[in-house]
Formats: C-alpha cells, sequence, structure tokens
C-alpha cells in the first residue's frame, strides 16, 4: 500500500518515521508518491437501504462480488475485502472493502431486511456515487437515502 501526500518536502516525515520505525512502517516511507496536482479530495457516500431483497442479502458470496464489481466503478483498487458476521437477534453480515483509496463497507442486518451502505475515496477521480449506485440498484430496496459529503480540505 502507497501513502499518498500532497506536493512538499517528505525527508522529514521520513526521518521521523526512521527514528520511531518498525519495520513495516519504514517499508511504508519507501512507497510514499508525492501527488503533484495538490487536488487531494475526500468523497464520502454513505445512506441506508430499506426493505432489501431477501433473497440478494441471503447469499454473502453475491454481496462481496456485487461490492467488488461496484467498487471497480469508482477508479480505486481493491486491497482486501473481508467478511464479518453480526451477532445477536438480529443477525447479519458486513463486507468491509480496503481500497487504495479510501474504503466501503455493507453492513446487512436479516431479520429487517435492513443495510447500511458507506464509501470513502480520495482523488479527484473517484467516483464513490456510482458504486453506490451499482449496489443499491443489485439490493432492489423499496427505498433508500443517499449523503454524500465533500471530505477534503478543498471544495470542488
Amino acid at each position: 500500500m502507497s501513502i499518498l501526500t500532497k506536493k512538499r518536502d517528505v525527508a522529514p516525515f521520513k526521518e521521523q518515521v526512521k527514528i520511531r520505525g518498525n519495520e513495516e512502517n519504514l517499508k511504508a516511507v519507501e512507497q510514499i508518491k508525492v501527488i503533484e496536482d495538490d487536488s487531494l479530495v475526500g468523497k464520502h457516500v454513505f445512506g441506508d437501504l430499506y426493505s432489501v431483497d431477501k433473497n440478494a442479502i441471503a447469499d454473502s458470496d453475491y454481496l462481496q462480488l456485487i461490492m467488488k464489481e461496484g467498487i471497480a466503478m469508482t477508479n480505486v483498487r481493491i486491497i482486501e475485502m473481508k467478511q464479518a458476521s453480526i451477532g445477536g437477534r438480529k443477525g447479519g453480515v458486513s463486507i468491509m472493502v480496503l481500497m487504495d483509496s479510501g474504503h466501503a463497507v455493507l453492513h446487512i442486518w436479516y431479520s429487517d431486511n435492513y443495510a447500511t451502505l458507506d464509501i470513502f475515496t480520495f482523488g479527484g477521480r473517484t467516483e464513490p456515487v456510482k458504486a453506490f449506485d451499482y449496489v443499491v440498484g443489485k439490493l432492489r430496496p423499496r427505498r433508500h437515502k443517499m449523503f454524500s459529503v465533500d471530505r477534503s480540505q478543498v471544495s470542488v
């Protein structure tokens, strides 16, 4: 995984990590990439899906597939995907995606046919809304809400 930073002198940062560093941190420091155009932008899209199609949420392999296909539309690369069970009387599953430029999480509660979807990307060319719309289309909720937030320091 690479560390992205805006255009600036990264030498003091590298030196500080080397003083404190463990092997993992030292490897990460060697992969620092400087973004030349100073347009690092964070886009956060999240929402609620109500009365989701029961058949669509019953298959965790299908959920992973639609997350993978949706994330492919955002112009980022998937690093790792994990699945975890949600215990308790409501039960469910969470699909978590670590990307080279952000993350995405889908939480499903079986008893309520309810889902939440959270997609955060950074970088000027990412398109998390496309992934959100794709996953919503595949889960076929009766209704849903989507929220979008610019999480950057620069307004675009």
